[in-house]
């Protein structure tokens, strides 16, 4: 059952790093130092959903 879990331990300090899931982010409250996953900071950002809708219809993405 362990084998789904791994340790998160900051790397400038080896603090325990807090995670948020929902935005693929982390914090380490010792040290203060960001995280953030390179898949999050590489998607695309849209301020809404209709935005996203926009952008795949210009695209003639038939989704």
């Amino acid at each position: 059952m362990t084998d789904n879990f791994v340790s998160l331990e900051c790397p400038s300090c080896g603090a325990p790093v807090e995670v948020n899931v929902k935005e693929k982010t982390g914090f380490c409250k010792y040290c203060r130092r960001k995280f953030a996953c390179k898949e999050a900071l590489n998607s695309p950002q849209y301020k809404d959903y209709q935005e996203y809708q926009n952008k795949k219809q210009l695209e003639g993405d038939e989704w």
